[in-house]
This record gives structure tokens, C-alpha cells and sequence, in this order.
């Protein structure tokens, strides 16, 4: 069971790539809002917590906050935030969101389904923070997620990605179960694009956190992910100290754009967090992504 708990805190939508903005917010939509102007914050936070709960079956308990932590993460966030700080199989993790009435509870269900999925599975990397806000202001750069210091395993995502739409459907019923690995269901339609880039960006911590405390083996898995490409490496498809031809680089990257697109050629990193997500979501039958997938589970097993 997931457990819940929000506390007090001041403080894309669809696209093709997790690393690129391709679509404006749609700002508030009439008729998704989850409460009426002027609902007291108490009442909001209890309301966001009950919503994501049940979607999620989850207990939900609301927590006061310091006035220090309000004022902090007011200056942080440049924005009043609600955090949720959610306990799972492997501790807990907080998840931090604009106070804002046009928040989807069904997006927020979808991206603790799939952060807890993955931090089951990888327990030794497991995310402690994702933070929704202003992500492209943090990076200086257009990005739907990013990874701003990896030894404190937090992630921050545009805060557009929560933000209620008329794709959002009629009802919460629509979510899906995200119990596991590479093949489980994929989330409500209105959260795909959400998920792609949580999931993304959770595999940079992981590949961060396995070349930092494994790297000889890390080294092996970029060799054996190399020769899947054809090449002796994966950093020699992207010309990094390459032996390999223009001809042979080039038709490394021409497999791995077949297999995930674009994105994935523009560096080994992406590269990899593109294969990743391809794999746990079950995006893509392609072969590159099927030897991924079994390199994940040679040199990082799921633990007992």
C-alpha cells in the first residue's frame, strides 16, 4: 500500500520527447476545477489529499508545516505549493505541486503509480523528491524535466504536465494499475506524455547512481549496449574517443532514432533514458530496446 500524506507549504502537455517543450499550457479549464475561489488552504490540501488517495487506494493524511518551511519554499518556487509526501515499498518520497484549483488528481494518481514502480524496482536510486514547478526557469533551457544534482535524487518537471485539461476525460475511473516493470499498462491517455518524462528523467538517477558506486560494470553495460548498436561502445556512437567510422556512427544513431527517435542521438544519456522509458513503458517492440531491457536486468537485477 501507498500511503499519503499532504502537507501545508507555501512556497507540457502531450508532446513527442521528454526534453523538449513542444505544446503551451492550456491554463485553468472551466468545469475541472477541485474547488471554488477562495476555499481555505486546509480545506484544499484536504481535498487534493482525498482525491489522490482514492485514485491511488491509498491512506491520505493531511500535515502541518513550519513557517520557516512555507517561507523557504515560497522563495524556492516563487509559488505557494501543496507537498505530499508519500510512503511506499521502498520509504518515502515527497512530491511537491502548485496550490493551484486546476491541479488533475488523476495525473498526480498517474505519477505516483509510476514513481513508485520504479523506485520498487530500484530501490538503491530511489527518487526522494519530484518537484512540479517551473522547470525551464531552474535549467535556463526549455525542458519538460530535468535532473538538477543527482547526489540529492530529486527531479523537477514542468508543472504544466498537472495541470487539469478536457483530455482529462469525464471522471478519475480511468486509472491504470502500474505495478510493474517493462510491459505493465500504460497510464490514462492525459498522462502519457507526464509519465514518459517522470520515468526519463528517473533513469538518469538511476544510470547516475549505478556508474558512481559500479563503474567498472557500468562500463561493460555501455559496452554490451554499444555492440547492440554495432559499434564498441555506446559513447562511440555519439564520436566519443571513436575508432568507429562516420559510416558506422552513423548507422548506430540511424538504429537508435528507428528505435526511439530523435532525441536519443543527441547524447548517450538521453540516449539510454530514452531506451529506458521505451522499455518500462512498454512503448516499443523494437530490438534495440528489447537488448536494453535485458542488459537492465543483467547488470541491474530487481532485488528479492
Amino acid at each position: 500500500m501507498v500511503i499519503v500524506m499532504a502537507e501545508v507549504s507555501s512556497s507540457w502537455r502531450h508532446g513527442r520527447h521528454p526534453g523538449l517543450v513542444t505544446t503551451p499550457s492550456l491554463g485553468a479549464v472551466p468545469g475541472l476545477q477541485l474547488w471554488p475561489p477562495g476555499t481555505p488552504t486546509p480545506v484544499r490540501v484536504d481535498v487534493l489529499a482525498q482525491r489522490v488517495g482514492r485514485l491511488t487506494e491509498a491512506m491520505v493524511t493531511p500535515v502541518g508545516d513550519g513557517v520557516l518551511h512555507r517561507v523557504v519554499r515560497r522563495a524556492n518556487y516563487a509559488q505557494d505549493v501543496l507537498a505530499l509526501s508519500v510512503q511506499d515499498a521502498s520509504g518515502r518520497f515527497r512530491v511537491l505541486v502548485p496550490d493551484r484549483a486546476d491541479i488533475s488528481p488523476g495525473r498526480l494518481a498517474d505519477a505516483v503509480r509510476y514513481l513508485s514502480s520504479v523506485r520498487r524496482r530500484f530501490p538503491w536510486a530511489a527518487v526522494r523528491s519530484v518537484s512540479f514547478d517551473n522547470a525551464s526557469a531552474l535549467t535556463r533551457t526549455k525542458v519538460a524535466g530535468s535532473v538538477l544534482e543527482f547526489k540529492l535524487l530529486e527531479i523537477h518537471v514542468d508543472r504544466e504536465l498537472i495541470i487539469a485539461s478536457p483530455d482529462d476525460g469525464p471522471g478519475p475511473e480511468d486509472i491504470v494499475d502500474a505495478a510493474g516493470m517493462s510491459g505493465a499498462e500504460g497510464p490514462t491517455a492525459a498522462s502519457s506524455w507526464l509519465v514518459q518524462v517522470l520515468v526519463h528523467e528517473c533513469w538518469h538517477l538511476v544510470e547516475s547512481v549505478f556508474e558512481s558506486t559500479r563503474y567498472r560494470d557500468s562500463l561493460e553495460f555501455q559496452k554490451a549496449l554499444g555492440h547492440a548498436l554495432g559499434v564498441a561502445t555506446l559513447g562511440h556512437a555519439y564520436g566519443a574517443g571513436s575508432h568507429a567510422t562516420r559510416e558506422e556512427q552513423g548507422a548506430a544513431l540511424g538504429r537508435l532514432r528507428e528505435a526511439v527517435g530523435d532525441y536519443a542521438t543527441t547524447t548517450p544519456r538521453e540516449g539510454t533514458a530514452e531506451l529506458f522509458t521505451a522499455w518500462w513503458l512498454g512503448m516499443s517492440g523494437h530490438p534495440v530496446v528489447i537488448a536494453f531491457g535485458r542488459l537492465v536486468d543483467q547488470f541491474l537485477p530487481a532485488t528479492p
